[in-house]
Parts: C-alpha cells; sequence; structure tokens
C-alpha cells in the first residue's frame, strides 16, 4: 500500500478528548494515513431534562463515586496530564458530515443515504471515537477495512465497562485495552492489537488516565503498519490472537446500581484510607541478598547473605563486576531525606562489605547503573530518565572514578536500558513511554548497533516489541545457558516489583524478536518480603534486590 490511507472518524462532538486529539494529529502528521471526514452523531432531542434525571436514577451512587474519584485525582495524584479534557476540533480542513443514526435502546445504525455519502471519499477504514453500539452496513459497507474501535479493557476477561473500574475496584493486577475492527459482537470483534498497563489501584481516573495515553499509540502504529505490509500479511499475523480470544466466559460488566455503588464505595475507601496510611506510617526500604558461590546463578534465594542499609536509604538495582577476588556491586543508592538516588559501589570482601562510597551523582536522579566491558574499558549506563537521556559514562579509575562521554539518546523518557552481545551485533533494551503521559513500564523498545557507545543505533521494526506491564521493564543483564537466550524482566503490575520474569528470547535479529516467559521468581521464601525486581549474577556470585515495608519512626 503505498498512498496514504483514507481515514473516517465517527464523533459525538467536535469537542473531543486530549487523548483523541493526539491520535488525529499524528495521524495528519505521518507518511502513511490522513483524515478525510469526521463523521457526527446528531441527535433529534425529544427527550426533556425530567426524563434524563429518570433515566439515570438508578446510578446516582455511582456518579457521586465518579465526581469524589475526580475530586481525588485533581487534589492527591496529579501523576500525568488528563487525557479527558476537551477541546475544540478544528474543522476548518477535514469535512464533517452530520448524520441522524437510526436508533435503539442501545444501538445506532447509520442510514443508506449517509453511507451512501461516506463512500464518495473512498475511505480505507473508520475509526470509532464516538456513537453507541454500531450496526448495519456500517461495519462492512462504509470502507475498505470495516470499522476499528477502542474496547479499553482486555476483551478476554473484561467486556462491558466503566473502563478502568471494575479493575480497581476488584483488585486487579492490570488493566488491559483492545484495538478490533467490528464486528456484530459486542467487544469480540477481530483483534488487531492489544496493551496492558500496571493498574493504578488507589484512583480510577488515574488508573483510567494511564490506559488511554498508552492506548493512543495503537492506532498510529497499527497504520503504519497496515500501510507497510498491506492488510492480508497484517491480518495472517494476528490470526493466533483471534482464535484464543473468540471464547468469552465472563459477565458482562457495567455501571454499578445505587446498591451496588454503596458497596463498590466502601471497597473503594477502603482502598483509599489503606494506601494513605501505608505513606504515612512505611518506607518501601530496599536492600541486597548476595552470595558467593559456584553455582551460576545462586538459585536457593533463601540462602544468600542480607546486605542491609541504614533506615534513611535504600539500595537497589545491583549490578556485579568481579575482579581479583573481589565482587563490586553498583547499586541505586536512595536518600529518604532528599528523595533523589545515586550511584555507589559496594566493595564485598570475603563475603562481607569492606566499604560502600558513592561513584557518580548529580541534581538528578540515577539509578540502574548498568556496567559493561568493551574493548578492555569499563562503561555505565545509568538510568537518567530525570534528565530526560541515556547517557554513557567510562571509568578512569576503578571502581571509583567515572567521566561522563555522550548522550546516546536525548529528549527521551527511558528506563533500565540493558545492552547485549550478540551475533557480533550489541543490542540495546531500554523501557519507554513514547507518550511521556502514561508510566515507563509498559514498553520495551529494542535497538541495534555495532559500536556500543556510539550514538548510532538503529531502531528494530517491531517497535515496541513488548507493550504489556507484566513483562516490559528490564530486570538486569541478558545471559546464554546452554545456548539459549534469557531475558529478566519485572512484573510491573499489582506491587511494584512483585516478581521477576525469565523469559526465554526465541528470535532476536534485525527484522524480527520474540520471547515467552518461562518462570517467575517471586519473594515466597519470606513472608516479610514484599518484592523483588533486579537479579544479576556471573562465575563467581548472585545478588539480587528485595524490600520489605519498614516503619518510618525506626
Amino acid at each position: 500500500m503505498n498512498e496514504k490511507i483514507r481515514i473516517g472518524i465517527l464523533v459525538n462532538s467536535l469537542d473531543l478528548e486530549l487523548w483523541k486529539h493526539q491520535i488525529i494529529d499524528e495521524i495528519n502528521a505521518s507518511h502513511y494515513a490522513q483524515v478525510v471526514l469526521i463523521i457526527q452523531r446528531k441527535e433529534v432531542n425529544t427527550s426533556n431534562i425530567y426524563k434524563k434525571i429518570w433515566r439515570f436514577r438508578n446510578s446516582i451512587i455511582y456518579k457521586a463515586l465518579e465526581a469524589i474519584d475526580v475530586f481525588l485525582s485533581k487534589k492527591i495524584i496529579k501523576k500525568h496530564p488528563n487525557a479527558f479534557i476537551k477541546r475544540r476540533f478544528n474543522n476548518s480542513i477535514i469535512d464533517v458530515l452530520d448524520t441522524y443514526p437510526k436508533t435503539s435502546k442501545f444501538k445506532d445504525i447509520i442510514v443508506d443515504d449517509d453511507i451512501n455519502r461516506m463512500k464518495a471519499y473512498s475511505l480505507d477504514l473508520i475509526i470509532r471515537f464516538g456513537f453507541r453500539i454500531l450496526d448495519g452496513k456500517i461495519l462492512n459497507e462504509a470502507s475498505k477495512y470495516g470499522v476499528w474501535s477502542y474496547h479499553h479493557g482486555d476483551n478476554k476477561v473484561n467486556r462491558g465497562g466503566p473502563p478502568g473500574f471494575w479493575e480497581v475496584i476488584q483488585g486487579w493486577k492490570e488493566t488491559g485495552c483492545t484495538l478490533q475492527k467490528l464486528s456484530n459482537d459486542l467487544d469480540g470483534g477481530y483483534v488487531l492489537a492489544k496493551t496492558w498497563v500496571g493498574t493504578y489501584k488507589y484512583n480510577i481516573l488515574e488508573n483510567k488516565n494511564r490506559l488511554y495515553w498508552r492506548a493512543s499509540k495503537i492506532i498510529p502504529r497499527i497504520l503504519e503498519e497496515l500501510h507497510t505490509k498491506g492488510y492480508e500479511v497484517f491480518t495472517t499475523s494476528k490470526k493466533d490472537v483471534n482464535v484464543t480470544n473468540n471464547f468469552y466466559t465472563k459477565k458482562l460488566y457495567k455501571a454499578p446500581s445505587n446498591f451496588e455503588a454503596i458497596i463498590v464505595f466502601l471497597k473503594y475507601t477502603k482502598i483509599i484510607i489503606k494506601q494513605i496510611l501505608s505513606v504515612a506510617i512505611f518506607n518501601d526500604q530496599w536492600f541486597l541478598l548476595y552470595k558467593r558461590t559456584k553455582s551460576n546463578p545462586e538459585t536457593s534465594f533463601r540462602k544468600m547473605i542480607p546486605l542491609i542499609p541504614n533506615k534513611n536509604l535504600f539500595w537497589a538495582d545491583p549490578f556485579l563486576v568481579s575482579k581479583n577476588n573481589i565482587d563490586y556491586i553498583f547499586i541505586e543508592e536512595y536518600d529518604f531525606k532528599i528523595k533523589k538516588g545515586h550511584i555507589s559501589v559496594i566493595k564485598m570482601v570475603n563475603n562481607k562489605i569492606e566499604h560502600v562510597k558513592k561513584v557518580l551523582d548529580n541534581t538528578y536522579h540515577f539509578s540502574y547503573p548498568f556496567v559493561f566491558e568493551y574493548k578492555k574499558e569499563y562503561y555505565m549506563i545509568p538510568e537518567t530518565a530525570a534528565n530526560n537521556s541515556v547517557e554513557l559514562y567510562k571509568c578512569i579509575d576503578f571502581p571509583y572514578s567515572w567521566s561522563f562521554q555522550k548522550n546516546i539518546f536525548e529528549n527521551i523518557k527511558a528506563v533500565d536500558t540493558t545492552l547485549f552481545q550478540y551475533n557480533n551485533t550489541w543490542w540495546l533494551f531500554t523501557a519507554m513511554d513514547e507518550t511521556r503521559k502514561a508510566t515507563k513500564n509498559d514498553e520495551l523498545f529494542l535497538y541495534y548497533s555495532e559500536d556500543p557507545i556510539s550514538q548510532k543505533w538503529t531502531p528494530h521494526p517491531m517497535n515496541p516489541i513488548i507493550s504489556d506491564a507484566k513483562f516490559a521493564r528490564p530486570a538486569g543483564n541478558l545471559f546464554i545457558k546452554d545456548n539459549e537466550i534469557y531475558r529478566p524482566s519485572q512484573n510491573c503490575t499489582g506491587v511494584y516489583g512483585s516478581s521477576i520474569n525469565i523469559n526465554h528470547v526465541a528470535i532476536l535479529n534485525e527484522t524480527n524478536y520474540k520471547e515467552q516467559c518461562l518462570e517467575s521468581l517471586t519473594p515466597d521464601w519470606d513472608s516479610r518480603i514484599k518484592g523483588i525486581h533486579t537479579i544479576n549474577f556471573n562465575e563467581y556470585a548472585t545478588v539480587i534486590d528485595c524490600f520489605k515495608k519498614k516503619l518510618k519512626i525506626f
């Protein structure tokens, strides 16, 4: 497909939410697609205010809960830009078609005359940003590739709505989103793409907000794939996904009735109070477990030696370098008082800490000190997302003196960058938020280069290679065992640092990437340990990080 994809957008009004504006703006700025028609739903207003009040009488308490949640998000959360602020769409360039669909209790059926008017624009596809449940010819006859629609939920476990709501109330660890080509099966259309974010369990609007910003990247990516590969190749690549998603055995979710909303309100109040008390009383103190052993790696974590910082600090993200029978553990050392991390190194001699020294610091936060050797020199790529960069440092005097060399990437929000050399190529894995409005835990990007200390990195054509908070974010060095590649990753759903995945990398080359989770490492050996999120080892030692809840007064 060489020409730009021609797109129509279904809306209820020209006052569109910001997440919709972002998608339309990205499409129109692209080389692969353009929006040529806005299809606006109109309705003959035959109802009065009393009928509207009567219609919503059973959801008054739910609406009150929504209002409380919005208040909390504005006063307490404030983590990400609000995806749901409305702004008027500038229709001076793009045509607007007003349509009055035939309506039933839940459905909209667009009349034949309007379908024919749409056909005059030779639309390749229609994106649904409005209307109710669609039925009739609009699904198959108005455009070449049908109607594409978001279901802001994982359609395998949650159909209906409201978006992002039940995941919080039910305590689900992840919240999904499905882009599908609509059919007559509610939320059961042909799956084009899916993504998952870790559920933000303390505020419904914030959870929904993160999900919508993350999902806003799906349509532009899929359109570019369609433009590059064509529809036949595109649908073939999604065939397995659709086979496993045809069956749905859960209930159809909907907004709670007044009675249900009372129970929901009590649950939600408990969630908020628990979070406020937890933040006020506890710190999550990360510490290390370490063992020098001939096992590669140490597989029994309960046998490892705890390395505990003082109460004002935590130690996390450990990376090992062993020289002359001495292990050096590079770590993020976080200071609770100033709420910022720097890079320190722990010198281990005879399974004991000889000293801990700060080696890298700045006005912004440092963590995840990825250390690697290249041409007999040591280099470090710490996490510097707070500076909107991926920075490279060279060791001048091992292990204490490091000098800034260059920014590998600039103007980027990337975390836990991890390099791996394989088949004479260097591969760079990094978790990144392209939207800058969601979180950095959900998507993994891959780049490759012949030179690991250069700024010339080629993006992998499958980026993001993972769009799932359960598996995306790196958790330490990749390693080879029995000629097979394995990649540790964090599970960023539920509690942060809830577990580490060991993923088998089945395919790694310039055109394809595929991995499968083989094992999940959870902190079950000690009930006091609440999470782990980094593991590293070499032929001499193994080190992991983990955390406990620690009272702030002690």
